[in-house]
């Protein structure tokens, strides 16, 4: 053992990957992530004449390598009753 003391230092590189969310066809956020973050989805701005049905298989943590989740919506459905006198 040497007379000095002797300090180790540990140095992490976590990978960060590229996290895109797109909604019908458009891509609404994009960001990089690094491996094991969380994975937080944007709460998009839908016109109130679509219905948001949601993001398809969205992780908890960020996995290693690039990921893309979609969403997608609907028109809404309105019905008319017209009554003739």
């Amino acid at each position: 053992m040497p007379a000095e003391s002797l300090t180790f230092a540990n140095y992490t590189h976590r990978t960060a990957y590229t996290l895109r969310f797109v909604l019908d066809g458009e891509t609404v956020s994009q960001s990089r992530v690094a491996y094991g973050d969380p994975v937080v989805a944007p709460t998009p701005e839908i016109p109130p004449e679509r219905r948001f049905l949601g993001w398809n298989e969205c992780p908890d943590v960020m996995p290693a390598g690039d990921l893309t989740v979609e969403g997608s919506t609907e028109i809404r459905k309105t019905s008319i009753t017209f009554t003739l006198n």
